[in-house]
């Protein structure tokens, strides 16, 4: 069985007017995962503004028991 490998990712994007969110989510690249965070932020925001900048903050393999912590001061 050869099944292709997972990360979890941290993405943080800059949205105009509405200051910077994060995006947590588990793609296969780099590509698929800025991908997979635009789907996210056109689920969750209504008439979503004009991203101004979006970054990996972190990556890690994914697997069972894997994760993030994330910091109040992240939010």
């Amino acid at each position: 069985m050869n099944r292709e490998a997972l990360f979890l990712y941290k993405v943080s994007a800059e949205i105009q007017g509405k200051g910077t969110v994060h995006v947590i989510l588990l793609a296969a690249s780099d590509e698929g995962a800025f991908a997979a965070a635009e789907k996210e932020l056109d689920r969750h925001l209504i008439a979503a503004p004009p991203v101004v900048e979006m970054v990996i903050v972190e990556k890690r393999s994914a697997g069972k028991g894997r994760g993030f912590v994330v910091e109040a001061s992240d939010w």
